[in-house]
């Protein structure tokens, strides 16, 4: 059966379309004809609702727009009085630029966009964000290579191939890797203090997942204690473009240290490992929310604001902001999610190693969720509230271990794998350097430490 469109749709279109300005045609056009078929304007045709020289319009139109394997052949551009220098220009996109207008600028036609859009990437073409660059080489007159930064360190390009028609491949240039050690002292937050050293907030997001598993940074961190990192900076052409990862850290904490380092085992995967080799991603978050302070802990006596009586708390309560963002702890499958008299809106979710966590007095469930419902860990499931028995907005959290209740603070986390035995030698070789700079040794240099570094894992 043909596929037929609507009648009053496609008139209404073409009215739109033809009272637009060129570039903003274009595109709507384009979506119009992939909306449509062939038999569908050759039924508006029957009909007599569109004239022969529409008909003519749309089906040139339609040969022009349709998506087409990098493979067909289309012409070379015409000949045009411009005068080109045979060298790489750069394009800046600016708000609202789209192809079209980028090539129009250069005296480029509207075709040479068209067979751009028509490569195996030319998708990409199509949003294109203000900021980015693009590349162009030019030869005789013709468009021989574009090149579409998509990031410092990617680009698209497409290039004229001994057909005339143009490839398309996308490219992942290295970035020059250099490293920056910072310290600062806590005085206040994390966030705060290591602001006020020129950290930004990826490479303070970074630290606190990694030690967000050890020690609770919202809690546990005090005025005085101290911070070290090591992070990577990403160069290109002498000009630093971003920040990498963080390869080393510690936090210095009333005499106790505690130590990160960045590991790439044999198998190439990557994560952070203590001194010893085992490693800092604990299967559970130590707590699910950006909290302000505990407003009651774990224990076995206490009033109730409510009721008056002296009852068991077997949960940590996490004062927060309404509707503060509430994130599974770890891995889990929901297996209860509503209101429950006393707890509010409460979620329940179940673990391995026989664990259960409790997040209650939500003010409202993330939408997607239900029983049953498999969710990551650091994933947001509600978000903080004061429904059921609250005084005020916060989160009830329960960590119980074979139906047993442990206290959220201080039970012991199941830990993520460590070393292999096999590879505890070279993760000793590459974490020595590291640390010898991070901790001062004046006889390690940025430098050295970095060479040998590389060095190891080269050899391994």
């Amino acid at each position: 059966m043909l596929f037929m469109i609507s009648l009053d749709f496609f008139k209404s279109k073409l009215i739109i379309i033809l009272n637009t300005p060129q570039t903003i045609q274009l595109s709507m056009i384009k979506k119009l004809i992939n909306n449509a078929s062939l038999n569908s304007l050759y039924f508006l045709f029957k009909k007599k609702y569109l004239s022969i020289v529409y008909c003519c319009f749309f089906l040139t139109l339609f040969s022009s727009f349709f998506i087409i394997p990098c493979t067909t052949k289309h012409s070379m551009l015409r000949d045009m009085d411009i005068k080109f220098s045979t060298d790489w220009q750069i394009i800046s996109v600016k708000p609202n630029d789209t192809l079209v207008d980028l090539l129009k600028k250069i005296g480029f036609p509207n075709k040479t966009a068209f067979d751009l859009l028509k490569s195996c990437h030319g998708k990409k073409l199509v949003s294109i964000s203000p900021g980015t660059e693009f590349s162009l080489y030019i030869k005789n007159k013709i468009l021989e290579e574009l090149r579409y930064h998509v990031t410092p360190f990617n680009y698209i390009a497409f290039k004229k191939n001994k057909q005339n028609q143009f490839d398309s491949f996308q490219v992942t240039k290295q970035p020059d890797i250099r490293y920056q050690r910072t310290s600062f002292i806590i005085q206040d937050s994390l966030f705060s203090s290591g602001k006020r050293a020129h950290l930004n907030d990826k490479l303070l997001l970074q630290l606190a997942n990694i030690f967000n598993y050890t020690i609770d940074l919202s809690y546990e961190l005090h005025a005085g204690d101290q911070v070290d990192v090591l992070y990577e900076e990403y160069f290109s052409n002498n000009k630093k473009m971003s920040n990498g990862f963080i390869i080393a850290a510690q936090l210095i904490k009333r005499n106790k240290k505690l130590h990160a380092v960045r590991y790439t085992n044999k198998q190439g995967e990557s994560g952070y490992y203590n001194l010893n080799g085992d490693s800092l991603e604990q299967s559970f978050m130590r707590s699910p929310v950006a909290f302000t302070y505990i407003s009651s802990g774990f224990t076995t006596r206490r009033k109730h604001p409510i009721y008056g009586t002296i009852r068991p708390h077997r949960a940590t309560d996490y004062a927060a902001s309404m509707n503060t963002p509430v994130k599974a702890s770890s891995d889990g499958v929901i297996s209860f999610s509503g209101y429950q008299k006393g707890y509010g809106n409460v979620i329940f979710i179940k673990h391995r190693h026989k664990i259960t966590t409790v997040y209650a007095h939500l003010n409202h469930f993330k939408s997607y969720l239900q029983e049953g419902s498999r969710v990551k860990g650091g994933d947001i499931i509600g978000f903080v509230g004061m429904t059921g028995g609250a005084t005020g907005p916060h989160l009830h959290y329960e960590f119980r271990v074979n139906g047993i209740h442990q206290n959220p603070v201080t039970v012991k986390l199941p830990r993520g794998t460590p070393v292999l035995p096999n590879e505890l030698n070279r993760f000793y070789q590459h974490t020595k350097p590291l640390l010898a700079y991070l901790t001062y040794n004046p006889n390690y240099t940025l430098v050295q430490a970095s060479e040998h570094w590389h060095n190891i894992n080269k050899a391994m």
